[in-house]
């Protein structure tokens, strides 16, 4: 680490124990001075070396010989001493004794600076937003003469509604590594660099983060961000960010700038249960989550639930496209606080990028089908419904997490088998019908009412249980299918309920059965 002495104005190199010292924040200007011009008397000229000066005047006065200032402390024509720097910067600050803000644009006069201070360039800078979260201690000056205005600890509260920093981490700096990746994200959304790789290296301190720097690859940093990111962390809310645009398109898994973090700043993971692992392959993030076909029945559009929530909204939940088998990318993001709805874990692969061309083709629309389609319609939406049968089992999802049906393995692949069963049941009988609607489209009605009978005997058959709940569902069958079919036709909220819940209640159904043949049949061996 080299630190400038603030009497004399020298260089020193110091490796650990490193004395103590100050150290300064500020935007960068035009004429600022380097490492290599320290040494040039033509640089007393520039604006930046009056900077240098104030900073040491200001550190002595308070006590301090040294002061760290990143324009003329890094050697930047070595490479590996930007990079060791840019790694180190977070733990820099937070070493520090003192941390001078300069806020050039503020006004010096006592009755101005706290209207002004929120408004600072210094708030838009993404390098300040470490400047400002690391160090224990921050005194803010202003102006050219450098009038203090206040510290991190006293104007707390007006950088907080200027930042989006929750207090406690003001307070402090250990308490970021509390707050969620998209929180983290969301506080630098509005932050600006000059140089585009920038925005990515800013936040490697605040997101404990190190990686290699690679000046010239643009907004592949921050993708290369994110990717470290995945490799260190399983949270979740990493993918919980929203397209600028209104119109959803298929995108890679991956944000390409903090920006897209803005609104997430009441995001965070959910703890309450281990959140799975994920691991990163040449075709996408391998990843399973718990889905469920998408809401509007759209062929080949599923939503998978994350293991993140909104403090305001609930469960944060992805849309996702299917490509090709298992193979998925990504359409949007929404809230979602269904209580509690089936959903089965599905093994999936995600694209984290997609090409310009592919991310700009294919626009998704949540239009309306016409009547002329409503054959097509149900014939495409028994055949894709749900993913292929796979022994993974379903689970409940639940606004803060979903757990479970079963304790042990193999009663844990139940539901999902009868699941299945029941879906391909109520989709054969669905098609059916339909045939069966547009041959006797007005007696269609008797093919319920035939079955009435059978619930009147069933209620008769109070000594016999299982026979009763076999009888009724054999009544249950033909309404299901008829309120399934009529659930195509129906509004668009209404219908998919209705249909849902008529499949779940037939599927429970043959769960049930099938619980108590499993049941009888090991009963059966115990006795023998």
């Amino acid at each position: 680490m080299r630190l400038l002495n603030t009497t004399t104005l020298e260089l020193h190199v110091y490796h650990a124990p490193v004395p103590p010292y100050a150290i300064l924040s500020h935007t960068w200007g035009d004429e600022e001075v380097s490492f290599e011009e320290m040494e040039d008397s033509a640089t007393e000229e520039k604006q930046g070396y009056h900077k240098i000066k104030q900073c040491c005047q200001r550190a002595k006065a308070d006590g301090y010989e040294y002061v760290w200032i990143g324009t003329c402390c890094i050697d930047k024509r070595s490479s590996a001493e930007l990079s060791e720097a840019i790694n180190s910067m977070f733990r820099w600050y937070r070493q520090a004794q003192v941390c001078y803000a300069h806020l050039a644009d503020v006004s010096e006069n006592p009755q101005q600076p706290r209207v002004e201070f929120p408004k600072s360039k210094w708030f838009t800078r993404g390098w300040t937003l470490q400047e400002l979260i690391a160090p224990g201690k921050v005194i803010f000056l202003a102006g050219p003469e450098w009038v203090e205005i206040g510290t991190k600890a006293t104007l707390r509260d007006a950088i907080s509604r200027a930042t989006g920093i929750r207090p406690q981490v003001l307070d402090n700096a250990e308490e970021v590594f509390t707050a969620s990746i998209a929180q983290r994200m969301s506080w630098a959304s509005k932050r600006k660099t000059t140089r585009l790789e920038d925005i990515a290296y800013c936040l490697l301190g605040i997101l404990s983060v190190q990686m290699p720097l690679l000046y010239g690859e643009g907004e592949h940093a921050f993708t290369q961000l994110q990717l470290e990111l995945l490799r260190l962390s399983n949270e979740h809310t990493i993918f919980a960010w929203r397209q600028s645009n209104s119109e959803t398109r298929e995108t890679g898994l991956l944000a390409t700038s903090p920006a897209a973090f803005k609104a997430c700043g009441d995001v965070v993971q959910i703890t309450e249960r281990n959140t799975p692992s994920h691991s990163v392959t040449n075709i996408g993030l391998s990843i399973t989550l718990p889905t469920v076909r998408s809401f509007q029945r759209i062929p080949n559009v599923y939503v998978a639930y994350l293991d993140c929530t909104s403090a305001r909204y609930g469960r944060i939940c992805l849309y996702l496209y299917r490509r090709r088998e298992a193979h998925f990318s990504r359409l949007g993001v929404f809230t979602a606080d269904h209580g509690r709805i089936w959903a089965q874990r599905t093994p999936m692969f995600i694209d984290l990028t997609l090409s310009t061309f592919e991310a700009s083709n294919q626009p998704f629309y949540h239009g309306q089908f016409s009547d002329n389609t409503l054959a097509r319609l149900v014939l495409s939406v028994s055949l894709d419904r749900y993913l292929r049968a796979t022994p993974w089992g379903a689970h409940d999802v639940e606004n803060e997490s979903f757990q479970n049906r079963a304790a042990d393995e193999a009663t844990a692949l139940l539901p999902g088998a009868c699941r299945q069963i029941g879906s391909v049941i109520f989709q054969f009988l669905n098609v059916f019908l339909y045939f069966i609607w547009l041959m006797l489209v007005r007696n269609y009605i008797s093919v319920f009412l035939g079955f009435v009978p059978l619930g009147i005997l069933a209620g008769a058959l109070d000594g016999a249980p299982t026979a009763v709940f076999i009888l009724n569902l054999i009544a249950l069958i033909p309404l299901a299918s008829i309120l399934g079919l009529a659930s195509e036709v129906l509004p668009r909220k209404l219908g998919p309920r209705l249909g849902g819940l008529m499949e779940e209640t037939l599927a429970n159904s043959i769960e049930f059965i099938v619980s108590n043949i499993r049941r009888f049949y090991e009963g059966c061996l115990l006795s023998d």
